[in-house]
């Protein structure tokens, strides 16, 4: 479960990016 958590914060973080 904290696998999947810290793969998403990362991926999460680049889709934001990519919006600004």
């Amino acid at each position: 479960m904290e696998n999947i958590i810290q793969e998403s914060i990362p991926h999460f973080r680049t889709f934001r990016f990519a919006l600004n």
